[in-house]
């Protein structure tokens, strides 16, 4: 089989992620430009491969065995000098390889609000959108305009952001690549002001959260109502329980750590399934996972106890 250029075969997994678990990918790709993202997909559905979207690996994890398929990592995804784009004093263009932090860094520095909150959130813009990441009571998809996406047919358009279902930690874009995002901003802000409130908001997360350990981020999503995942898990008794290298952060229990850099992903399932059943005995609360596990079917992992 002929690769397309930038394509390769057999990469390690483990270390694109944050939590550092998982096998080995069939191919990989990280595309710079649309052009080689449209040829990588093209060349995916003709060799009827299965592909996979990577970011920033903040709150994804891979398989332990290898797979079969083809990761495509956003990470670098046309994050040159020029990325952002202004169309009004109000609106701006990014790219989906841009990291939300050099995001928010740029758009404090110029005066521009709305987006001071989202500090601290590790992922690409491309996958914040994807996954409408929230914090402080607001959700990404709340400034977002539009969106430019390759179908995977590899058809390119532009959606506009209010035909979509936005919902806590969904945006409805399913299987679409995110290549760039329209967002609003609120300028005339004073940079000070606003880099000031990132570092409070980025302060009490360091102080509520695992920053310094390899973790899969937030674990579960957090119900619609009363206490939050973190909550429930603690108050069920299970802050530091471990299974295999996996354990259940004792700063923040909706949080799984790979402290010794040894667990595996069947030991955060493992883990997440105990968390779950033990949660819906002691509270009657059904919690519902928030990590994506790549290649696996996460609505059937997400729905085991049901």
């Amino acid at each position: 089989m002929i690769l397309p250029p930038g394509i390769h075969e057999k990469k390690a997994l483990a270390a694109l992620t944050w939590f550092h678990s998982g096998g080995e990918a069939r191919y990989y790709c990280r595309p710079r430009e649309v052009e080689e993202m449209i040829e990588s997909i093209r060349w995916a559905h003709k060799e009827e491969i299965p592909i996979y979207l990577l970011g920033l690996g903040a709150n994804s994890l891979f398989p332990d065995g290898d797979l079969d398929g083809l990761v495509i990592h956003m990470n670098r995804f046309r994050c040159g000098i020029d990325s952002f784009q202004f169309h009004a004093a109000d609106l701006i263009e990014v790219p989906a390889g841009v990291a939300l932090q050099n995001l928010i860094a740029d758009l404090n520095r110029q005066g521009l609000a709305g987006f001071e909150h989202f500090v601290g959130i590790p992922g690409t813009v491309g996958g914040s959108v994807w996954g409408n990441a929230g914090a402080q009571g607001h959700g990404i998809g709340e400034s977002v305009e539009a969106i430019q996406v390759l179908e995977k047919t590899g058809e390119l358009h532009w959606l506009t952001g209010d035909v979509l279902p936005w919902d806590y930690r969904y945006s409805g874009l399913e299987d679409r690549i995110v290549l760039s995002v329209r967002f609003r901003v609120q300028p005339g802000a004073d940079p000070d002001f606003l880099n000031q409130k990132s570092r409070e908001f980025l302060d009490y997360k360091y102080s509520v959260q695992p920053f310094d350990q390899k973790s899969t981020g937030c674990i579960f999503r957090n119900p619609s109502e009363g206490p939050s995942a973190g909550q429930l898990i603690e108050a069920a008794g299970l802050k530091g329980v471990r299974c295999g290298g996996a354990q259940i952060s004792e700063k923040h229990a909706n949080f799984i750590v790979n402290p010794q850099k040894t667990a595996t992903t069947q030991d955060v399932l493992s883990l997440s399934h105990l968390i779950r059943e033990t949660v819906q005995a002691k509270a009657g609360v059904l919690l519902r996972q928030e990590v994506v596990v790549i290649g696996m079917d996460n609505d059937a992992i997400r729905s085991t106890d049901e």
